[in-house]
């Protein structure tokens, strides 16, 4: 490997409420991995000079952007990285975690520091010397967590052998759930429908469902528009990547049910080792993400069927839940 490139990396791909949290934590479970999260959102990230990921851009050059994007990206942290208390191998000081898990990561600490480094004032700066040891970061391996961007994984795919993609899938029902509590009503209902209408004629066209596009808002219609969402995100990467040997895909429901025995699998498929230590963290690593309700019923089930019989006919996302 050289000094300036990597010679392998994962990307956890999908949309969001749908445990990729918990995978990332699975794979920050081995010491010579490096864990990003959400690379391309934080200010500074060179991810924000390429064109918009939703979509596929289909520019020939698209992968002569990509890869120096993750080359540089695979040499920094930022606001969003979780950098968990786990030891790595290019993080061989305790106190270098202490530093960017209780100063880096923190607004005020961070600001103070940013006096004398000038780097910290943006929200991604070099992981050397702030988190990793110097010369020591182009060992790991790295592994992204990028969601909401197909378009970009299916532009770089065959551009870039050294993209390896694990496309992470929960089921719709439990899906929609979560994004209704965690996310819609935080940012308001009617402004998110709002916002998805910006895409969806174009995921309409795509699926050839022009004549489904709703009419007004309603509780109904804020429902199938995210599931349309949902299921082009996710079934356009299973669509152009499944046939290859680079791409596998993985359910929340699976992993929660067999979160060691699933890591193997995608450890083998990644190509990093899987040893005893490393099995006994990810044994232990809690589900925080999804706890479940005490009333388990949820007021607008109907209509979460509802969209799901709609939107979801025909789709083979149906296969991963028969």
């Amino acid at each position: 490997m050289s000094s300036t490139t990597i010679d392998r990396y994962l990307v956890i791909a999908g949309h969001g409420r749908s445990g990729s949290n918990r995978l990332l934590d699975a794979f920050d479970c081995h010491p010579a991995v490096f864990c990003r999260n959400e690379p391309n959102k934080p200010s500074g990230s060179p991810f924000l000079k390429l064109p918009d990921g939703f979509f596929p851009s289909q520019r020939a050059d698209f992968a002569d952007l990509w890869k120096p994007t993750i080359d540089q990206a695979a040499r920094q942290i930022s606001v969003r990285d979780r950098l968990r208390g786990v030891g790595k191998d290019f993080v061989r000081s305790p106190i270098r975690r202490a530093y960017a898990r209780h100063v880096f990561l923190r607004a005020r600490p961070r600001k103070a520091a940013a006096l004398f480094a000038p780097s910290l004032r943006s929200q991604t700066s070099p992981a050397e010397p702030h988190y990793a040891e110097p010369g020591l970061v182009s060992l790991a391996y790295p592994v992204f967590k990028i969601l909401l961007t197909p378009g970009w994984l299916i532009d770089a795919f065959d551009g870039d052998p050294r993209m390896r993609v694990i496309l992470n899938l929960r089921a719709p029902a439990g899906f929609l759930r979560s994004w209704r509590h965690r996310y819609a009503e935080a940012a308001g209902v009617e402004e998110v429908f709002r916002a998805n209408l910006n895409s969806l004629p174009r995921i309409l066209q795509h699926f050839g469902a022009e004549g489904l596009a709703p009419h007004g808002f309603s509780e109904a219609a804020l429902y199938e528009s995210e599931l349309w969402r949902w299921r082009y995100v996710n079934e356009i990467m299973l669509q152009r990547l499944k046939d290859s040997a680079r791409f596998t895909a993985v359910t929340y429901e699976a992993f929660d049910s067999d979160p060691v025995g699933q890591s193997e699998r995608l450890y083998a498929f990644a190509g990093v080792e899987m040893t005893a230590g490393v099995r006994d963290k990810i044994r232990l690593l809690e589900n925080r993400l999804f706890k479940p309700r005490t009333n388990t019923r949820f007021r607008d089930e109907p209509l979460v069927a509802a969209a799901i019989d709609k939107v979801l006919e025909g789709s083979p996302l149906n296969a991963f839940w028969p």
